[in-house]
């Protein structure tokens, strides 16, 4: 705890969290947020990287996705055999947190498409003005889309498929903490 009061005091610059962490985290100035995973939903994803930029200022959300993460999501939710614990599910249970996963699957795997746009469609928001910062794949991994601001405040994902281990989240933390 006493870490966390420290970041929450500015004391910190950087934290490295679990997502139970994560979420008690009410700090407006967080500038990062690194998934080392991909969220089971787009719905999770989007609440866990609002935890950045609360004060309006830039930040940025970046989502590390392997397609081995769909598949530990996928086997958890269809496992019936209660070993993973939890209550057993109904078919229907299932069949919307399988739908909730391919949704955040397209939107992990997607590199063409604006960022901001592919998740305000999924909440069903489809007026809005594309300009007004999506956080898409500038540079090295697609075009800005059309109208779109990409750099702005918002969230970029970078696909991988290497592994993921603590040499890579302490080099990044290294960079960041300068």
């Amino acid at each position: 705890m006493a870490t966390q009061f420290k970041f929450g005091r500015g004391e910190i610059k950087l934290i490295v969290a679990t997502l139970a962490f994560g979420m008690g985290v009410n700090k407006p100035d967080v500038r990062y947020v690194f998934h080392f995973s991909m969220p089971k939903s787009l719905a999770n994803y989007y609440q866990e990287s609002g935890r950045a930029g609360r004060d309006g200022l830039g930040a940025l959300c970046v989502l590390f996705f392997a397609w081995k993460d769909r598949a530990i999501h996928q086997a958890m939710i269809t496992d019936k055999t209660g070993r993973r614990g939890g209550a057993p599910k109904s078919q229907a249970a299932v069949d919307a947190e399988l739908a909730a996963l391919r949704a955040m699957t397209r939107f992990a795997a997607d590199r063409a498409r604006c960022r901001r746009a592919i998740v305000l469609e999924y909440f069903g928001e489809r007026d809005f003005d594309p300009a007004a910062g999506c956080g898409g794949l500038p540079g090295r991994h697609a075009p800005r889309p059309r109208g779109c601001s990409c750099g702005a405040a918002g969230s970029a994902a970078a696909s991988s498929s290497s592994r993921r281990g603590p040499r890579s989240r302490s080099s990044i933390a290294r960079r960041l903490n300068r």
